[in-house]
């Protein structure tokens, strides 16, 4: 709470704070230089402040063991080569699809400039005659 929190309150008669978990105040705290006279002040199951510990050293990091970084370093090693692998295949794969579509358009290619071949062929169409 800011010095002065209680300042403005002309008609409080008691200011109790028992037991609210706020750590070393006393009847001479700063928030409480203001209070008009005739006030109750309860301060009751009030503790006083924690002593600070030091500042604990910090931890020096361990050591990796170099054989786990060997074996992490072999693992990903492992994992780009299966990768490298992949898209070979993938690579592969494209090309062969690129040749196929390649080989279809050649195709549709020479059947659109083929000329049909043109036929004559006799039909007999039977003509009704009119008898006299």
């Amino acid at each position: 709470m800011p010095d002065g929190a209680f300042d403005s309150l002309s008609s409080l008669q008691l200011l109790y704070l028992g037991y609210n978990h706020q750590v070393g105040l006393t009847e001479n705290d700063p928030l409480f230089a203001r209070l008009p006279s005739g006030i109750s002040l309860s301060l009751n199951g009030q503790t006083e402040p924690p002593e600070q510990p030091e500042e604990p050293e910090q931890p020096e990091e361990p050591e990796t063991p170099s054989g786990d970084i060997a074996a992490r370093v072999a693992a990903l090693e492992t994992r780009m080569a299966a990768l490298e692998a992949s898209m070979t295949l993938q690579q592969t794969t494209l090309a062969a699809s690129n040749a196929t579509l390649q080989d279809i358009a050649n195709l549709i290619s020479a059947l659109e400039q083929r000329k049909p071949e043109v036929g004559t062929s006799t039909r007999f169409i039977p003509v009704p005659v009119e008898s006299e």
